[in-house]
């Protein structure tokens, strides 16, 4: 067997690429008996979501050529009720896991992969049935395009064999259908992470160590690293420093529709933002469009960029009563940590040449008088607000398209998935609190009209949406009691009581059901 000697730097076919998405949401999946049509709901929750050269199945296989492996790090397990109630243990488990033909990945460009399933875990071997249903126990990758970093993972409607748990004990070898589909985005940027593995005399991989660094080629690296780095210092000797201004701001915010006013901070002297290097020089007249009714996306999709530049852009275009200053930025994203300080104010103008270069000069332009506005830049979140108030300045089937357009744009809780630090600001100004409110409020008004129109199917599908974004809403589930008894089917009660049961207390499940029986 050939050997690789010590401390030499491997190939570069060897060489691992690897990114990493944070995910870290709870999805439900139904799981119905067709025979009964009971169904219940299995939790997946997705914690990751990995770009990988190297097969996920643990073969160290490389991917082809111009191609990546694509896979999430996900479990899941039966919805857990409270204790004592009807259904704190009856639930579906012990299920075989979904093919990998109900697994597929759609592009943001609409092309379509489906999965490799390996390792798929025999059901009977399942410990605790109420930790792991066993409907995901396998490993399920794609093999796709390199460029196609930004799209959905899809759990598809399907089959597959389970067991009812109940007080009775369970009732195995069950055909339960699938329901969904389930829809996880996922969006990587473009750069990769190159790890390169060390080896011993044995041929056997071992942690790279600090004597790598002496390795010719690495000597070369730093080499060429160390000159540059001197020539950069040098030119930027030459430049002329940015005197630093006294930031003005303007008082007066612009009013609007369901428009929030964040809390005034007081401008101080700010510091001049370092000359980037690189500007991304696409035209304003393109405009961007960043979404928030759900994960946050931009559109058209950013290049490189991290948490924290990204939060600076989306935190301007909620803040456009008036250009914000450093202070305002700074104080709002990086509030002082647990040890009491604060991020560095070079480290955060970093940030923003990160994120300029990202959106492009055109959208970010340099600080005016020491504050920042963005260009051409809009959001989901202004468009529902002025299809709101168009709803309420125009009437009849206008008036409905207006507000049928709005929830529409309504595809998850507001800013879902964004758990890092930087978005903490969201929730200190109360955005997503106010964002809730509004949309449930507006849910309820938009519903009324169409039960007056006689458009029931319109007025469930406008609930639904509005319980997206406020599943705890009792006017909304009052509003669904009512439209969903129009049906006069009892099969489709059964199911909306059970999604109640799931969600509200069963002191509110009680007042809806003395509501439905008059």
């Amino acid at each position: 067997m050939a050997t690789t000697p010590a401390w030499s730097l491997p190939p570069v076919s060897q060489w691992r690429a690897v990114s990493e998405q944070q995910i870290s949401q709870r999805y439900t999946v139904p799981i119905t008996d067709p025979s009964t049509g009971v169904t219940y709901q299995s939790v997946v929750l997705v914690r990751l979501a990995n770009l990988d050269t190297r097969r996920p199945d643990g073969s160290g296989v490389n991917a082809p050529k111009s191609s990546i492996y694509l896979s999430l790090k996900w479990s899941s397990a039966p919805l857990a009720h409270a204790y004592g109630t009807p259904l704190w243990y009856v639930f579906y488990a012990n299920m075989t896991p979904l093919p990998a033909s109900s697994i597929v990945y759609v592009a943001s460009d609409g092309t379509r992969y489906t999965s490799t399933r390996v390792d798929p875990i025999d059901p009977s071997q399942i410990g605790d049935a109420t930790q792991n249903d066993g409907l995901l126990n396998a490993t399920y990758y794609f093999t796709i395009p390199r460029s196609k970093r930004s799209g959905s993972v899809e759990i598809l409607p399907s089959r597959t064999i389970g067991a009812l748990f109940g007080p009775a004990g369970a009732n195995d070898n069950t055909v339960l259908n699938v329901g969904g589909p389930t829809v996880i985005p996922v969006s990587f940027p473009k750069g990769l992470e190159y790890i390169s593995p060390s080896y011993n005399t044995h041929g056997q991989q071992v942690p790279p160590t600090w004597i790598d660094w002496f390795n010719p080629f690495v000597q070369w690296v730093i080499l060429l690293t160390l000159i540059g780095f001197a020539v950069f210092l040098v030119r930027r000797r030459g430049r002329r420093t940015r005197p630093t201004d006294e930031a003005a701001v303007s008082e007066t915010p612009v009013a609007g529709t369901y428009q929030f006013v964040s809390p005034q901070v007081t401008p101080a002297t700010v510091v001049s933002e370092p000359e980037p290097e690189a500007v991304d020089t696409r035209s304003v007249s393109t405009g961007v469009r960043i979404n928030v009714l759900g994960h946050v996306e931009f559109n058209p999709p950013l290049g490189r960029c991290g948490d924290p530049a990204r939060a600076f852009l989306v935190y301007l275009a909620l803040h456009t009563e008036r250009p914000r200053s450093v202070d305002d930025a700074q104080t709002a994203l990086y509030p002082l940590g647990a040890n009491g300080k604060d991020v560095a104010r070079a480290t955060f103008l970093n940030y923003v040449s990160e994120a300029r270069k990202a959106i492009g000069a055109a959208h970010l332009p340099e600080a005016v008088d020491g504050a920042y506005r963005l260009v051409n830049v809009t959001t989901d979140w202004d468009e529902f607000q002025s299809l709101v108030k168009r709803f309420g300045e125009s009437s009849g089937e206008e008036q409905i398209r207006a507000g049928v357009a709005a929830m529409a744009l309504v595809r998850d809780q507001p800013f879902t998935a964004e758990l890092t630090r930087h978005f903490e600001w969201t929730h200190e100004e109360r955005i997503i609190a106010h964002m809730q409110r509004v949309i449930s409020d507006f849910a309820f008004a938009l519903s009324s009209k169409q039960i007056r129109a006689n458009d029931m199917a319109g007025a469930e599908a406008t609930l639904r949406q509005g319980l997206k974004v406020a599943e705890a809403s009792t006017s909304l589930w009052e509003q669904l009691t009512d439209v969903m008894l129009e049906h006069h089917d009892q099969s489709l009660m059964d199911e909306h009581w059970r999604h109640a049961e799931s969600v509200l207390s069963a002191t509110v499940v009680r007042s809806l059901r003395a509501r439905a029986q008059g």
